[in-house]
């Protein structure tokens, strides 16, 4: 036994060194979910055998996260953000073409229109988030939510939002019940707009819809016509990760700070995300517009509706953002 933890230990500490010089990321990504659940367990150990050589891989840890469960020391210039390479951006624009990405994204479209079973949906989500734990895993991605979000309207802050954060109501709200949910478990944040043709009467130009945080976008409309009666427009939703064995909806540091937060951005004039592509805070996702049942009609002022969600027993329920809202930073 003590030779094959011997054995196990010099092989990872060897593939660390490998990778720094090698690209990696693809042949790692294409390797079957049965020998990735065996690097579930071979994770934790490769980072506490070799945390330098961890630290040097901008590949692959792009965002250089300083913050972890336990010390690797000081980083020394640290960027949290830094500028992601073109051969990473390539294969950024390749996550789009997965099934898992689709699949939850065609899935989410049916519940609009009603009809799809609780189960249906738990088995997508689990298949989503498996699969998104195991790329982080196998990417060494280590991330946590940010405790400030970014403000989701470039230049606004939250004294846009309507009625000062009471228009925020989700009892009887249920995700299974699509465009004909009850309630209305969001923020309306709103725009200089006076004449409604979706440009900032003091910028004079649209105006951008933000990531609030890094994650990943797991289903977006980008087409809504005037005789439709969905009343999310053109939308996107965006699954907002933690690393590191945390049970989505589980609690990580404070009641602002959840595992697999989901974000909703609808009514948007124009998207520039598809489903599979990853965002980093403050990212421009959409710009403002009026797409929508309701949100179309002359008598609303033009805005962002605005949701949140925690995932529990592998369902979107929403909760009250309102206070990361206040505390978000405004770009």
């Amino acid at each position: 036994m003590r030779k094959i933890v011997l054995f196990v230990g010099l092989l990872l500490y060897w593939y660390c060194g490998f990778a720094q010089t090698h690209d990696t990321t693809e042949l790692r990504y294409k390797l079957t979910s049965c020998w990735a659940r065996e690097i579930d367990t071979m994770a934790y150990p490769s980072l506490v055998l070799a945390p330098a050589r961890k630290r040097k891989s901008v590949f692959r840890n792009p965002w250089n996260i300083q913050k972890i469960s336990f010390n690797l020391g000081e980083v020394k210039n640290y960027d949290p953000y830094p500028v992601i390479s073109v051969q990473e951006e390539q294969y950024a624009e390749r996550m789009d073409t997965i099934p898992v990405y689709r699949n939850f994204d065609n899935l989410n479209t049916k519940v609009l229109r009603g009809g799809v079973k609780k189960e249906e949906v738990q088995k997508a989500v689990k298949q989503l988030t498996h699969h998104i734990t195991q790329w982080l895993l196998l990417r060494s991605q280590i991330d946590e939510l940010n405790d400030t979000w970014i403000f989701p309207l470039r230049g606004y802050n939250y004294h846009a939002i309507g009625g000062n954060g009471d228009g925020y109501s989700d009892k009887g709200y249920r995700y299974l019940d699509g465009n004909k949910h009850g309630a209305h478990p969001a923020h309306d944040i709103f725009i200089n707009d006076k004449n409604q043709d979706c440009i900032d009467d003091h910028s004079h130009k649209p105006v951008d819809v933000l990531a609030v945080d890094h994650g990943i976008v797991i289903a977006c409309s980008d087409t809504w016509e005037t005789n439709s009666d969905l009343r999310g427009g053109k939308y996107i939703w965006i699954y907002h990760f933690v690393y590191g064995y945390h049970k989505p909806g589980s609690r990580v540091k404070d009641d602002n700070s959840i595992a697999g937060v989901i974000t909703y951005y609808a009514h948007n004039s124009a998207i520039f995300v598809k489903p599979g592509n990853e965002v980093r805070p403050g990212q421009k996702i959409a710009e403002v517009g009026r797409t929508g049942y309701n949100a179309y009609k002359k008598r609303s002022p033009t805005h962002l509706h605005f949701s949140a969600f925690r995932l529990v027993d592998d369902i979107p329920v929403p909760f009250n953002p309102y206070q990361q809202l206040k505390k978000a930073k405004t770009l």
